[in-house]
């Protein structure tokens, strides 16, 4: 889960390094919430290896005062 309290105006969305997932095994990456307040992802996400998730992790979505966005992962 993602949440932000504030924004500056020249704020560029980080990279969200992962932690304590096996490296071998792949993991279904979705959006169940959207930071646009949609409740799921259309397209059914998409399979990354766990060692990508915790060296190059998700980019974050920018986010505005009160926006929440929520990610979901399962082991494949």
């Amino acid at each position: 889960m993602a949440a932000r309290l504030a924004t500056p105006f020249d704020s560029t969305p980080g990279m969200l390094l992962l932690r304590d997932l096996d490296p071998e095994v792949r993991y279904r990456v979705r959006v169940v919430r959207g930071a646009d307040g949609r409740e799921e992802d259309p397209s059914g996400g998409v399979v990354v290896p766990g060692r990508v998730l915790m060296t190059t992790g998700l980019r974050c979505p920018t986010l505005r005062p009160g926006d929440l966005a929520i990610v979901e992962l399962t082991a494949r």
